[in-house]
């Protein structure tokens, strides 16, 4: 009577324990990306129709694991899979509250290395206790309940029942009509819905695939200024007041794009890094090869090596002397590699001795301030005219000031914005002006939920783009409105050394008399993966990667010019893998 009373209790709390878990995640996504919880609205129950079939599929390795008729070991292997998928399941959840993207297995093989130092930043427990907690509880799991027998006609009920109101409830999830219907999903059918960007084409199709940028060039002023690219990491729109009046954490940035040339409609072309470096170093869209999976896996700028018509090597051919500068780990995505390759001929990180014993934070990397310290040094040290692409790190998520090592947003942007202070009036008391350019710009939104303010000033699929830049050059003072993104820092650097301006409805020029803004705006989406959101000004345009049947999605209207485009991108990436 005992046992079966221990039983019984033991059950209940098993499934009020995985239904708790379940309504938490609900919430949290109703309050973090539909900001609300209103516990009957349709996202909640979405939420939970989606993620029964993963609380059923927890139940059902569990109930066969406690089947008298089950041997011992065939019980193991069944709580092995019923732990492994609980695992998932909550691991899934940390992710969308901390970056708002699903769980992705190329992302973990990507981060796995620099899981640990976040953990440890993040959170109070340090990785070796939650370790140690998993562990203890994998053990007594598997081991210790071990007697709990179902035997009586009362617990393969209980478990039964709830299997079917798992069934049942599933039947009941949907896509939805919502923009950021993903959320709804569960990790597993998210994985599976993202597959369709690594469908290759067909040779037919690789033979067949034409397309005309239809460049316009006319002649312009050759000018052969030092020139300087600042990549702040995170640096969003909504983190300014100048930019978008939301937040007030980058007073001085805020004070440069006054007194200078700024862009209220500038755009990152991705949802990461490594995106942004493509685009600005480029020109080219980050959009991968298909069966090539660009969230991570040492298949980071996959198709992009090479590029011989690189800014790098443009600038080489002019006489530049070109640097690329972080203090971050360059063998983090192949970084180091792929620098060299489409021309860098100095490349520094996290491993130069300028940043002995100095603490390190994210990727290995020293706060910004040695980094610009150190960038000082290597400007003092150049004897001819000079390029350096300069990436930060400090910003990065999970934004940890430091100065004292609080995890704050607001702190940590405030921080990077005092060091791009110090870094500016080093610049201007070298006199870099007199004959230099300055671009800082952000690399892309952070991975986290948008805020209601910013779907409501930006637009739904804009305030995952919207970045600042500031152009500084000569005291000139403009503030450029019409629409940008980062391959357009590209173009405009080309045209700016080679005096010639070429422009297109796909690629713009900023450093002429009159900036020419290009039709249409990229964006790799980092939400939903395998979807590129295509701007042409207040339009919105999302298409899905398909192989052959890529195509424009819940829309009427066909831009086959622009799915041409993305297509042919597609296709020369997977020739430069191969």
């Amino acid at each position: 009577m005992k046992n079966s009373i221990k039983s019984t209790l033991f059950i209940f709390l098993s499934i009020e324990i995985l239904v708790i878990i379940l309504l938490f995640k609900a919430m949290q996504i109703n309050y973090l990306f539909m900001g609300n919880i209103k516990i009957l609205s349709n996202s909640f129950f979405q939420v939970m129709a989606h993620d029964s079939i993963i609380l059923f599929f927890i139940l059902l390795s569990s109930y066969l694991s406690y089947l008298k008729i089950t041997p011992y070991l065939i019980s193991i292997l069944f709580r092995i899979i019923t732990l492994s998928i609980f695992a998932l399941y909550i691991i899934d959840i940390f992710i969308l509250e901390s970056f708002a993207t699903h769980i992705i297995i190329y992302d973990v093989f990507k981060y796995i290395n620099y899981l640990p130092s976040y953990l440890n930043q993040h959170y109070i427990l340090n990785i070796f206790t939650i370790l140690s907690a998993l562990i203890l509880f994998f053990i007594i799991y598997l081991f210790i309940f071990k007697k709990f027998i179902i035997t009586s006609f009362f617990h393969h009920s209980i478990f039964l029942f709830f299997l079917s109101i798992s069934l049942i409830t599933y039947t009941f999830a949907n896509n939805g009509r919502y923009v950021h219907s993903w959320i709804f999903k569960n990790f597993i059918e998210y994985n599976y819905q993202i597959l369709s960007q690594s469908r290759n084409y067909s040779e037919e199709f690789k033979k067949n695939i034409v397309i005309d940028d239809k460049i316009e060039c006319e002649t312009s002023i050759q000018n052969n200024k030092n020139i300087i690219i600042l990549m702040v990491e995170s640096l969003s729109s909504y983190q300014s007041n100048f930019f978008s009046g939301l937040n007030n954490w980058t007073p001085f940035l805020d004070t440069l794009a006054k007194e200078n040339i700024s862009f209220t409609n500038f755009h990152a072309n991705g949802f990461m890094t490594e995106d942004a470096e493509i685009s600005l170093l480029t020109g080219h869209l980050p959009i991968y090869a298909p069966e090539i999976f660009s969230d991570g896996g040492g298949v980071s700028f996959n198709g992009f090596y090479n590029i011989k018509e690189s800014l790098p090597n443009i600038l080489n051919s002019r006489g530049y002397n070109i640097e690329f500068i972080t203090s971050a780990d360059l063998n983090f995505s192949n970084t180091r590699t792929w620098t060299k390759s489409i021309g860098f001929k100095y490349m520094e990180g996290s491993l130069h001795s300028f940043y002995k014993n100095k603490k390190r934070f994210h990727f290995d990397a020293v706060e910004d301030k040695y980094l610009y310290h150190r960038v000082l040094n290597r400007i003092d040290k150049q004897s001819s005219k000079y390029f350096m692409f300069i990436k930060t790190v400090s910003s990065h998520i999970p934004f940890i000031n430091p100065e004292n090592g609080k995890n704050s947003e607001k702190e940590t942007i405030k921080y990077v914005d005092k060091q791009i202070q110090f870094f500016y009036e080093k610049l201007k008391n070298k006199n870099f002006f007199k004959n230099g350019l300055l671009i800082i710009v952000g690399d892309h939104y952070p991975l986290k939920p948008l805020k209601k303010e910013e779907i409501k000033l930006f637009g739904t699929y804009k305030a995952h783009t919207s970045v600042p830049m500031v152009l500084i050059e000569n005291k000139k003072k403009l503030n450029i409105n019409s629409q940008f993104q980062q391959t357009d820092v590209f173009n405009s650097i080309k045209n700016y050394v080679s005096g010639q301006s070429c422009s297109s409805d796909l690629v713009g020029d900023f450093l002429v008399s009159k900036p020419l803004s290009p039709k249409y705006i990229y964006h790799r989406r980092g939400d939903n993966r395998g979807i590129i959101s295509i701007f042409e000004n207040n339009k919105v345009y999302n298409i899905k990667l398909n192989g052959d049947k890529t195509a424009i999605i819940n829309q009427d209207k066909e831009i086959p010019n622009i799915i041409n485009k993305i297509n042919y991108e597609r296709i020369q990436r997977q020739k430069n893998s191969q």
